[in-house]
């Protein structure tokens, strides 16, 4: 079956074609909105022996994101002439590998290894505020601090079958924002946030910076002039220094609680990654308690001692003579304990882990 328009404009953008040949594919019904996909088969072992084919679909990265990925201006721009959605969050999974059969655990819950997400086409564009998130739960900043995204394989439609190295499941990008594609972005609707902006200062690239303040100034209502708020007079001169200073303080706090907050999170996601680890192991140690033995007696004695003193004591409870009123006297049955060294089985060594970004 001949590729469909979508996953042909896929193949297009990544080839580095034409921006024509990407509008002649939107005109013969590819959708500017479209997706990858990506199908991922692999061997999962029985409990019993043996192992059968498993298989699952995704979709990964969109066209759009394809394009700001390859820093292909006019590709976005035909993407964005065409109805391109600017408000859709970006992401894509990248798939777990490894050499031998999977465990029916790891085909459940590690399959898709980690996921790319940024919060928009423009945090994607402007290169920050991104992340991955790996399948325990575990995350970290993307791109990471050399600019290394990792994306899927090339193709409208990637098929992995059992695949065993990282490479086989993903390639890496370095990202970098393009002044040209953010302006773009911008001029069609996409919306600038306060962490876009907090991002750009930090990243100290003023071309970036003074795109976002100039649009930021554009869009937003022009502050009073000073003249009209008449802060000649001492008190309200007074009172909006203190405001002024109470804001920059307030600012500061922020920056430090986003500090913390970052740091909490790195903590409690390393926390999340040994937790499972161990969970993990001790799921493959299945570690059974042994049965329980059968209830002792009042007192531990051994099996010759309480045949010996059993009639003795038969006799004095029969005659009172241990104190206490005659009573009939009761057999005494013998039980012995079995204590057993359980030693629990040797781990096996579990499929190598695969690290998420670069």
């Amino acid at each position: 079956m001949p590729p469909t328009p979508s996953l042909q404009l896929i193949v297009a953008i990544e080839s580095g074609r034409d921006a024509d040949v990407v509008r002649q594919l939107i005109l013969a019904g590819a959708d500017p909105n479209t997706h990858k996909h990506v199908t991922l088969s692999a061997k999962v072992a029985f409990p019993w022996g043996g192992h059968e084919w498993k298989t699952d679909a995704v979709v990964g990265e969109s066209a759009l994101a394809l394009a700001i990925l390859h820093s292909d201006v006019a590709i976005v721009r035909t993407l964005l002439e065409h109805g391109a959605s600017l408000t859709d969050t970006i992401s894509w999974k990248i798939a777990d590998c490894g050499t031998r059969v999977w465990t029916a655990h790891e085909w459940t819950r590690e399959r898709w290894h980690y996921t790319v997400s940024f919060h928009s086409a423009l945090s994607l564009a402007l290169a920050h505020g991104g992340k991955w998130t790996r399948c325990d739960r575990a995350t970290g900043p993307c791109p990471d601090e050399a600019g290394y995204v990792a994306v899927n394989r090339r193709g409208g439609s990637v098929v992995l079958t059992h695949p065993q190295t990282q490479d086989c499941v993903r390639s890496v990008f370095t990202l970098k924002p393009n002044p040209e594609i953010i302006n773009l972005l911008l001029a069609h609707g996409a919306t600038l946030s306060d962490a876009d902006i907090t991002a750009a200062r930090r990243s100290g690239n003023v071309e970036i910076l003074t795109i976002l303040e100039s649009h930021l100034s554009s869009t937003t209502i022009p502050p009073l002039a000073a003249a009209a708020l008449d802060l000649t007079h001492p008190t309200l001169a007074s009172h909006f220094r203190h405001l002024t200073t109470r804001a920059e303080k307030a600012e500061s706090r922020a920056e430090e609680a986003e500090k913390r907050v970052c740091e909490v999170e790195r903590t409690l996601s390393s926390l999340t990654h040994t937790i499972t680890l161990l969970q993990s192991r001790l799921a493959l140690l299945d570690l059974t308690p042994p049965p329980a033995p059968a209830p002792a007696r009042a007192a531990l004695r051994s099996t010759s001692d309480i045949s010996t003193d059993a009639p003795a004591l038969s006799s004095s409870i029969m005659d009172g003579s241990d104190g206490h009123s005659p009573q009939s006297a009761l057999p005494l049955e013998s039980d012995t304990a079995a204590f057993v060294l359980v030693t629990p089985p040797s781990s096996p060594v579990p499929r190598e882990e695969v690290f998420a970004a670069a």
